[in-house]
């Protein structure tokens, strides 16, 4: 009996030593060898993808900053209304309080009255985020009879013109700096000359950028509103009669006046005149004597 145990220990004691073996090997082996020869985990393993960090992808920022660097529009607007109101001075006064409600200003005014009508023409100058606004409430002033708006885009004009201002400036800067150093009466005398030359076409150029930012800055209407006069309105009065009378002294004494001139220039003949109207009448008594 006691050698069939002893078999059956040897046995044991031999296949505890092959499990600890096993184990040291799994230990040294790499995760990667680990994972596929773990028991129960395989499956797991490969169908749960692995994280790995990568490298942030790089975006473009040439749009961006193209976007930043773009100049705002400019945009000049213009327009033109026309209406009929009922009272002239109502509405003349209504219109002064919008141009100081929305910030505009009056650049002209021409006022009329022909033809049975009362007529006034304005030139306003208007900011242009108020431009829009402003045209609505003139427009309830009266009965609109024509209303005409237009817009243009004047951007590329105006950077094209402030181009061509700086390089003036910087060809008109480079012929002072050549007049100091200039060596010759002959070549000072043309230097100047093309100096001032260059300050002109400056000047000019100024005036044209100056001429864009006001049209940018400011949007002009015309305004035009009429009133169809009553027909008491059309007939004029009478003057008094003391005035009437002043006036007829004046052309009385004028038209004395003026006959007297007359006088002095036809002395000569009033002369000439005398001296026949003698001689005739001593001829005729001549020819009554007998004889």
């Amino acid at each position: 009996m006691k050698y069939l145990i002893i078999p059956v220990l040897l046995g044991l004691g031999l296949a505890g030593c092959s499990q600890a073996k096993s184990d040291e090997t799994f230990a040294d082996a790499p995760p990667t060898a680990q994972a596929q020869h773990a028991p129960g985990t395989t499956a797991v393993a490969s169908s749960t993808p692995v994280a790995t960090p990568t490298a942030p992808e790089e975006q473009p920022t040439e749009s961006v900053a193209t976007a930043k660097a773009q100049p705002g529009h400019s945009v000049a607007y213009q327009a033109e209304l026309r209406m009929a109101v009922n009272d002239f001075d109502k509405a003349t006064d209504h219109v002064n309080e919008l141009l100081e409600r929305y910030g505009a200003y009056l650049g002209a005014a021409h006022e009329t009255r022909a033809d049975g009508q009362r007529r006034q023409e304005m030139k306003l100058q208007v900011p242009p985020r108020q431009f829009v606004a402003l045209v609505s409430a003139l427009g309830k002033l009266g009965h609109i009879e024509a209303k005409d708006i237009a817009a243009a885009d004047i951007t590329a004009d105006a950077l094209a013109a402030a181009a061509q201002f700086d390089a003036q400036q910087a060809a008109e800067a480079q012929t002072r700096q050549q007049l100091t150093k200039a060596g010759t009466p002959a070549e000072r005398t043309r230097l100047e000359g093309e100096a001032r030359r260059q300050r002109v076409e400056t000047e000019v150029m100024k005036g044209q950028l100056q001429q864009f930012s006001n049209r940018a800055n400011w949007a002009s209407l015309t305004l035009r509103y009429y009133q169809v006069l009553p027909t008491t309105e059309l007939t004029t009065p009478e003057p008094p009669v003391a005035p009437r009378f002043r006036q007829a002294f004046g052309w009385g004494w004028n038209l004395v006046m003026e006959l007297a001139v007359g006088l002095v220039y036809a002395w000569p003949a009033l002369l000439l005149a005398a001296l026949g109207a003698w001689a005739l009448h001593r001829w005729r008594l001549r020819q009554s004597l007998p004889a």
